[in-house]
C-alpha cells in the first residue's frame, strides 16, 4: 500500500507569518522582487509591515508558496555525524535483511530506502519530518534527512550516522532487529563528550586524546587566522521572537 501525501492549504495570515517571521532573510528589497516576479511594483518607499500585508492577500499556488519558503530557509551547518561500532561479526545479508523489515514497518510520515555500497558497506537512508511547534505554522514542519552507514570490518561494523536523536531511534530499532536476528544483545562502543560543557573542557580532552597516540608527537598551532562572523543563533532568535509576537497577535 503506497503511503499517502502529506497536503495542506495556507491562509492570508499564515503567508503574513511566514514573512514577517524573517526579517533577515525576507527583507523589504526581498518582497519588492517577489511581487515584481508576480508583475506588481510596490514602492520601496513603503514599510516591510505593508508590503508583506499587501503580498499576503494575493492569491498563491503551491509553486508561490515554495518560493516563499525557499527563500527563507538559509543553507545551516552540515549536521555533525557520529559513529557506533557493533561487536559482532555482520554480513552484508543480515543487515539488508533487517532494513527491509524496518522499511515495512516505517511510519507513514518516513520515506525509507537501502543499497549495498561496494562489498562491505550498507547504506539506510530516512526522509523524515521534523516538527517545531514554537515556529509559525507553515514552517513548522521541517523535512530531514539521515544517511546510516553500515561499515562491515571482519568482527565487527562501524555505524556511522547523523548526530541527533532521530538517527539514534532508527539505529536503536534496527540494532534491536540485529539483536534478535542473533539472537544475542550485541555489545556497542559509543564515544560522547555530551559531558563536557565548555570548550576547555573539550579541548584538554582531545588533546590529552591525541598526545597518547603511539609513533606521533604532538606539535602546537602554529599560525591562526581569525575572521569575525555573524553567529546564526541571533539571527534564530530574531526570527523565533517574531514568529511569537504575530502568532500571539494573529491566533488569540
Amino acid at each position: 500500500m503506497s503511503k499517502s501525501i502529506l497536503l495542506y492549504c495556507a491562509t492570508d495570515n499564515e503567508i503574513y507569518d511566514v514573512l514577517m517571521s524573517s526579517k533577515q532573510r525576507i527583507s523589504s528589497a526581498v518582497v519588492l522582487e517577489l511581487a515584481k516576479d508576480r508583475g506588481i511594483f510596490y514602492s520601496y518607499k513603503d514599510a516591510r509591515e505593508e508590503l508583506i500585508n499587501s503580498l499576503s492577500l494575493l492569491t498563491h499556488d503551491y509553486h508561490d508558496l515554495n518560493i516563499i519558503l525557499d527563500q527563507r530557509e538559509h543553507a545551516g551547518r552540515a549536521e555533525k555525524l557520529t559513529s557506533i561500532t557493533l561487536n559482532a561479526v555482520l554480513t552484508l545479508d543480515d543487515i539488508k535483511e533487517v532494513a527491509k523489515e524496518y522499511i515495512a514497518e516505517s511510519p507513514t510520515d518516513e520515506k525509507v530506502s537501502s543499497h549495498a555500497k561496494g562489498t562491505d558497506q550498507y547504506n539506510v537512508n530516512v526522509k523524515y519530518s521534523e516538527i517545531d511547534y514554537s515556529k509559525t505554522r507553515l514552517v513548522q514542519r521541517t523535512p530531514k534527512e539521515a544517511g546510516i552507514e553500515f561499515h562491515v570490518e571482519g568482527n565487527k561494523t562501524i555505524v556511522r550516522l547523523p548526530a541527533n536523536a532521530k538517527a539514534k531511534e532508527i539505529v536503536g530499532k534496527l540494532k534491536d532487529k540485529l539483536d534478535g536476528k542473533k539472537k544475542t544483545d550485541i555489545p556497542t562502543d559509543l564515544i560522547e563528550i555530551g559531558e563536557f560543557t565548555t570548550a576547555a573542557a573539550k579541548t584538554e580532552f582531545f588533546t590529552s586524546l591525541i598526545s597518547k597516540l603511539n609513533g606521533f608527537k604532538l606539535d602546537n598551532v602554529t599560525s591562526v587566522k581569525v575572521e569575525p562572523i555573524k553567529k546564526e543563533s541571533d539571527e534564530d532568535e530574531l526570527d523565533l521572537e517574531d514568529d511569537q509576537n504575530k502568532g500571539s497577535a494573529l491566533y488569540p
